[in-house]
């Protein structure tokens, strides 16, 4: 006697799935595109998930002709993130190039120039940096590799305050004047009475700074001036500062405190600028 009532609850279901998937095209064909989207996303029905993709897609492009970037850019990742759709990768890829203030957290830009390759002959390689930390206009970059190495403190002074150890000296002064133009400094912003720092150990520990492990890459340069490997891991050691404000490195050593201050640890340079790509 249930089979019936049942039914009719079934075809009501499907009636109601049909009119909103009607409703979602008539959208999509009204060129309404970010509510066609929210609508398919809502649904498990027929092709309601590549209608989503698509309504998406043409969002971002239409975003794009409207001079929307920012926006454009964002739609276009989110769309990537599983699997990309038609050209979308490439697309996004464009936008970034073209306007390098779309980026986001997690993003690579290219800014200043530092040796990186070893073969002085060719020049300066472009610095790739990842994006840790964006607000508005504001974005904190590190190195995505190990540019270079160096001690704590050039006179062994394990108990140098960071504002006068030799590796804060080198990071204001010889990297920032070696690696960016006048005209870069000027987007370069102070962060605590300094323009070029290090990472704190809270984003350090963020999976796409340098993966699940915390191993980076070291440039062929900074191998070559004798950056430090841990041999257990496999991968080189590059300094942070911890919660305390001390200066200690990736990966940490058992004693959780600076070992060996001669040692040359790698070095990654943070950044905090403003109005990049503006």
């Amino acid at each position: 006697m249930l089979v019936i009532p049942l039914l009719i609850v079934v075809v009501n279901f499907r009636l109601k799935l049909s009119s909103a998937y009607n409703s979602a095209m008539e959208l999509y064909e009204e060129e309404k595109y970010e509510e066609a989207y929210n609508a398919f996303k809502k649904l498990s029905y027929k092709d309601s998930e590549e209608m989503a993709q698509s309504s998406q897609y043409n969002l971002a492009l239409d975003l794009y002709e409207r001079g929307r970037y920012e926006r454009a850019y964002i739609e276009l990742k989110e769309l990537n993130a599983n699997l990309p759709y038609k050209d979308s990768e490439e697309r996004a890829k464009s936008i970034l190039s073209e306007h390098p203030a779309v980026a986001q957290e997690g993003d690579c830009i290219t800014f200043g120039r530092y040796e990186q390759n070893n073969n002085i002959e060719d020049g300066k390689e472009e610095i790739e940096w990842l994006i840790y930390w964006k607000s508005g206009n504001e974005m904190f970059l590190v190195s995505k590799d190990i540019l270079d190495c160096q001690p704590y403190d050039m006179n062994n002074n394990a108990k140098a305050y960071w504002e006068k150890c030799s590796l804060n000296q080198w990071l204001n002064t010889m990297f920032i004047n070696e690696a960016f133009t006048e005209e870069e400094q000027k987007l370069i912003l102070e962060h605590d009475g300094e323009k070029v720092f290090l990472m704190n150990l809270f984003d350090a520990g963020k999976d796409y700074v340098s993966g699940k492990e915390k191993i980076c890459e070291a440039t062929p340069y900074a191998q070559a001036n004798g950056v430090m490997i841990d041999e257990e891991i496999g991968g080189y050691r590059w300094w942070i500062v911890d919660n305390q404000g001390d200066c200690r490195y990736m990966l940490f050593d058992v004693a959780y405190k600076v070992v060996g201050t001669e040692d040359y640890i790698g070095v990654r340079p943070v950044i905090r600028i403003s109005n990049f790509g503006k």
